[in-house]
């Protein structure tokens, strides 16, 4: 049979040209894409990822794509900034900003029942937000967390607070607690509880610098007259106030 007829033949001993067998696998084709269900959620939940994404600024995409989709599909918060920062963005050498730590904060809040964490919870939550565990170490000794011991995450919460510049500038620290912990709306001064706040600070004042006794009693004088005034509630402009005595 010439070869220019370009034609063969069929099993059933009819002609078959290419053209027709091209066309019959364009017609399975379209109908395999006509017989696919595209889920009604999947445009939303890839908005809601997008949006995310460019909110959080993650440095390992890929990685933390995995915790958040694993965090949606498990009900648990995802890894996500849940507000704007401020440029210039304060950031420490390990990249841990304020909103990052508010991120981790979230992570961690709840990770056990009793509201302790162990090194390793620390270095997965970490990790997951495309960070480098390597940078912690110092942190994670400073927060007692080595040798398998555990510590309230919000004690460990603070000793990074103090990681973000200014660094070692413990007013500067209260403030950052005072951020990432508060449950105000953005914008609004981030007001937390002052026996949480107290509490913190005496750990952040006695077990990372310890700072002297009689400097603590000033200021617990001066901000628990303050603080009675507005429901027990404390924010940075109490201890950032000019009349307050120095925390540190």
């Amino acid at each position: 049979m010439p070869e220019a007829a370009s034609e063969i033949m069929a099993e059933d001993g009819e002609p078959s040209t290419s053209n027709d067998q091209n066309s019959g696998r364009s017609a399975k084709d379209k109908d395999c894409l006509e017989n696919i269900v595209i889920p009604p959620q999947l445009p939303q939940i890839l908005k809601l990822y997008t949006k995310s994404a460019m909110r959080t600024q993650p440095k390992d995409l890929l990685r933390w794509t995995l915790t958040y989709m694993r965090a949606m599909a498990e009900g648990r918060p995802p890894p996500v900034k849940d507000r704007g920062e401020a440029e210039p963005v304060e950031m420490s050498p390990a990249g841990l900003s304020p909103g990052f730590l508010r991120v981790l904060h979230m992570m961690l809040k709840d990770k056990n029942p009793d509201g302790k964490v162990s090194a390793n919870d620390v270095r997965t939550a970490w990790e997951d937000l495309s960070f480098d565990p390597n940078d912690i170490e110092e942190v994670l000794d400073k927060a007692d967390l080595t040798n398998g011991r555990v510590n309230d995450w919000r004690k460990v919460l603070v000793v990074f607070a103090n990681t973000i510049p200014p660094t070692g500038d413990v007013a500067q620290t209260m403030r950052v607690v005072c951020e990432v912990l508060t449950e105000q709306p953005d914008g609004a001064e981030p007001y937390i509880n002052y026996a949480l706040w107290w509490e913190l600070y005496v750990y952040l004042a006695k077990v990372v610098r310890n700072i002297l006794s009689e400097k603590i009693k000033k200021v617990s004088g001066y901000l628990l007259d303050r603080t009675k005034q507005n429901f027990c509630l404390i924010g940075p402009r109490d201890f950032l106030n000019s009349d307050c005595p120095p925390l540190s």
